[in-house]
């Protein structure tokens, strides 16, 4: 029996050698099998699906008929000095790497590491990929993409911005849509005004949109036909159009156009130009955008208190408008690539729009671009007609309102019925050969509630500098009407690209905690302004007792009392606000600590016991089966 045992002992001694060699054998053929077999399979558990295509990008790849080549240049031994370009680099390259599976023997990448006087470097700098200096490094560091079909058209991405992490898909997707499709989009410009400065000159935004895109402008509307060779319709202001302008704007969308609308129900630039006569134009064009799913009523204007811009009033000093204001990052939809990058856009005397409550079966999507804050009002034209030059009495008047979060900026996507029965007679008469299209196919439209944020007074200064004039700009209203037009103008596929999710996360619960204390931090600064108010009061009512012959000894000595009084009071605010900034950086520091515990004792703690865990049950199942045997 004992001979019997150490028999047993001694072959399973014997056996440990071989069966260590037979694991490292088996996972070895494993992964040169899964590597073989299964390098294609991927699974996404990212929450935003980081590394997975929209379907918009896959279909630009199933477009490409012949190959196209995607040089991926990045100097990788160059950047490992710098590991946020080194993970970027590989994320990218990741991206890359998704289009070139899907892409199958249509799509090629190559990624090449350009060493420095290499041919490599020359030919990445004919390509036009520039290199970038980055403060870890002494070399140069290439880090861009350059995409060639078969007959050499090439589109360039010279260098990959780190700022533009979310957008890489869409970055991506749009230029391969540019190499797919290289002719210059056509934008068909609508509008009753000039949309020029008093100098002549025309507006910025205009200026920008030419040097991208071939602009037709339209003064009064399309009066034959629609355009056959029109990529998209803007429509800057439908407020003083004819009906039969805008009957042609109705089937434009019918037709599967598509279209970016700026309806506004106090264009300021209108009046100025004389068009006060506006309100049955207007009337029309509610009923367009009804017909859109999109309610819009050109009677009222939304009123901003939470972000008022400061305007010249009558009296000739700066006031605070709610009617006038600056939508900051949190108005903006960080999800959608038109408004993702932006920072700030002015507006002013906007409308508010709404969905409408019929469910239109046509209806592929309904988005929100731009938002006001919780506290915006909507308000009727007589009381800003009223109070339009004193920003403090109009709000004064509207502050009773119901207040919720506006939509000033929506997108919506598919097929629409026209909003007309039959043609105008106006139209009929003018163009004998139209034929009525009463249903219609899938379009994409955005539509913004305000039209005046497109003149230059509203984001641009214009400088000189040595006799030459350029102009600067104070908010991001130009790249999003860029952004908007470069979005519906490409193809239907890049349209439904999406933004993607970043890839850093956000300290969520840190953030919260600087919100609360931020909120009490107002409530605190709300109270010291009142009370400075009351004490400027008493200080008038001092002012006027001197005037009627009291003692002055009286009066300084109470200005004096009043004066210590509210230094005690402001010294006592003070610190009651470090008690809240002292509370707040309490909280994110036990935060702190208890995620360090987490993370140092606990995390370890718990993965030796699934540690010791599995080789028990690896002994018991190792006894168990010597045992049986």
């Amino acid at each position: 029996m004992a001979d019997q045992s150490g028999t047993m002992a001694q072959l399973r001694d014997n056996w440990h050698a071989p069966a260590l060699i037979a694991v490292a054998v088996s996972f070895i053929c494993f992964n040169l099998l899964n590597n073989l077999l299964f390098s294609r399979l991927r699974v996404d558990l990212t929450e935003h699906c980081l590394y997975t295509l929209s379907a918009g990008s896959r279909s630009l790849i199933e477009e490409i008929d012949s190959p196209v080549y995607f040089y991926f240049y990045f100097s990788e031994r160059a950047a490992r000095a710098s590991p946020g370009l080194h993970n970027y680099a590989r994320r990218v390259r990741e991206l890359l790497e998704e289009y070139d599976s899907i892409g199958g023997e249509q799509l090629r990448l190559r990624i090449i590491d350009p060493e420095p006087f290499s041919e490599e470097e020359e030919q990445a700098a004919s390509y036009g990929i520039q290199g970038l200096k980055v403060p870890e490094v002494n070399a140069s560091v290439y880090f861009g993409l350059a995409m060639v079909d078969s007959v050499d058209r090439q589109v360039i991405m010279p260098r990959f911005e780190l700022s533009g992490e979310h957008l890489l898909e869409y970055e991506l997707s749009r230029h391969l849509d540019q190499l797919l499709h290289p002719h210059k989009p056509v934008l068909d410009l609508l509008s009753a005004q000039p949309l020029q400065r008093e100098s002549g000159k025309e507006w910025a935004v205009v200026q920008q949109l030419r040097n991208k895109f071939k602009v037709r402008i339209h003064s009064e509307g399309l009066v034959d036909n629609l355009p056959a060779d029109s990529d998209l319709l803007i429509v800057a202001h439908p407020g003083g159009l004819s009906e039969q302008s805008l009957y042609f704007i109705d089937q434009y969308a019918v037709r599967g156009g598509k279209l970016l609308v700026f309806a506004d129900p106090v264009n300021e630039l209108s009046q100025i130009a004389g068009i006060t006569d506006e309100v049955e134009s207007l009337i029309a064009t509610r009923r367009i955008l009804n017909a859109w799913g999109i309610v819009f009523n050109e009677q009222q204007v939304v009123a901003e208190p939470a972000w008022a811009l400061s305007i010249q009033t009558s009296q000739g000093s700066p006031q605070r408008h709610p009617a006038y204001f600056s939508v900051p990052v949190a108005g903006m939809s960080q999800q959608d690539v038109i408004t993702a990058e932006l920072d700030s856009l002015n507006m002013g005397t906007a409308g508010g729009l709404s969905w409408s409550e019929e469910d239109s079966s046509g209806t592929t999507h309904r988005d929100e671009l731009i938002t006001t804050s919780a506290e915006a009002r909507l308000v009727e034209l007589r009381v800003l007609a009223a109070h339009h030059a004193d920003g403090k009495r109009f709000y004064d008047e509207v502050r009773s309102l119901p207040a919720g979060v506006q939509r000033l900026a929506v997108r919506v996507g598919g097929s629409v019925n026209s909003a007309f029965d039959a043609p105008p007679a106006s139209v009929s008469s003018a163009v004998e050969h139209i034929s009525h299209a009463p249903e219609g196919v899938v379009s994409e439209r955005i539509v913004v509630s305000d039209s005046d944020l497109l003149a230059d007074r509203f984001w641009v200064r214009e400088r000189r500098l040595l006799g030459h004039s350029f102009m600067t700009p104070i908010a991001a209203n130009g790249s999003f009407v860029l952004n908007a037009v470069d979005h519906l103008s490409g193809s239907a596929a890049l349209i439904s690209v999406r933004s993607r999710g970043r890839f850093s996360r956000p300290f969520l619960v840190v953030e919260a905690l600087r919100k609360r204390a931020d909120e009490q931090h107002r409530d605190q600064a709300e109270l010291l302004e009142t009370r400075l108010r009351e004490t400027e009061r008493k200080l008038a009512d001092i002012q006027r007792q001197a005037q009627e012959g009291e003692s002055r000894i009286g009066i300084n000595k109470q200005r004096r009392q009043t004066l210590r009084g509210f230094q005690q009071e402001r010294l006592q605010l003070r610190r009651e606000l470090r008690k809240v900034r002292h509370q707040l950086d309490q909280d994110i520091e036990r935060l702190g600590t208890s995620l360090k515990l987490i993370n140092i004792v606990l995390a370890p703690i718990l993965m030796v016991l699934l540690m010791w865990g599995g080789w028990q049950l690896y002994n018991w199942w190792h006894r168990r089966t010597w045992r049986a045997e």
